[in-house]
């Protein structure tokens, strides 16, 4: 007499198996995704033209807007035309004084030559004329947050929370999803064999 162990069909996933899968693959998503966004971002910030979407971040480099926009702010910056700026709008270009580099000041005067600036807190306007090739796009939201935030960053701690923490975060959560899944799956074996029945052959 043998006893043969009865296959019995595989359960479906009861709904918090379903909702446990969803919230991990979420989470995964949301750890790749944030991996990705923090490399595209930070290539964006190396490239004065390169925009995400149509927008980008840049940090204010010095006072010469403050006290509404400090050195250090961050400013998201949108890639529109050069034929749609108004005057008192706060623009970014690429100014000669600074090798290329960006530069965030206020819209003065539009004129047929080009487009005059100037810092809130300067006593002068700028030399430099404005034209489409050197402008970069206008703000359209910032904040002063980051003011005592970069300062911070530029010292080894800061560069450890900066750089290596992101990493650290996104390794744990991807670990932490691995084991997960392999716990529901474990579960979902030990309930299947429990679940099958016996039946005797003579």
């Amino acid at each position: 007499m043998r006893f043969f162990k009865k296959q019995t069909t595989p359960k479906s996933e009861n709904p918090w198996q379903k909702a446990t899968r969803i919230v991990l693959n979420v989470l995964l998503v949301l750890a790749i995704g944030l991996a990705i966004l923090a490399a595209v971002y930070a290539k964006s910030f190396k490239q004065v033209d390169t925009f995400v979407f149509g927008y980008k971040p840049f940090v204010v480099s010095s006072d010469s807007m403050a006290p509404k926009y400090r050195k250090y702010s961050l400013v998201l910056v949108k890639k529109d035309a050069f034929k749609t700026v108004e005057v008192d709008e706060l623009i970014a270009f690429k100014a000669q004084a600074l090798g290329g580099q960006p530069a965030f000041h206020r819209v003065r005067q539009i004129t047929d030559a080009g487009i005059l600036t100037k810092g809130d807190a300067n006593k002068q306007a700028d030399t430099q004329l404005i034209n489409a090739d050197s402008y970069l796009g206008s703000e359209v939201w910032h904040t002063n947050l980051t003011a005592d935030l970069v300062p911070v960053l530029k010292t080894p701690r800061g560069i450890f929370f900066l750089v290596v923490s992101p990493l650290v975060l996104v390794f744990l959560i991807a670990m932490a999803i691995k084991i997960l899944k392999v716990n529901v799956r474990k579960k979902d074996t030990v309930k299947s064999q429990k679940g099958g029945s016996y039946e005797i052959q003579t």
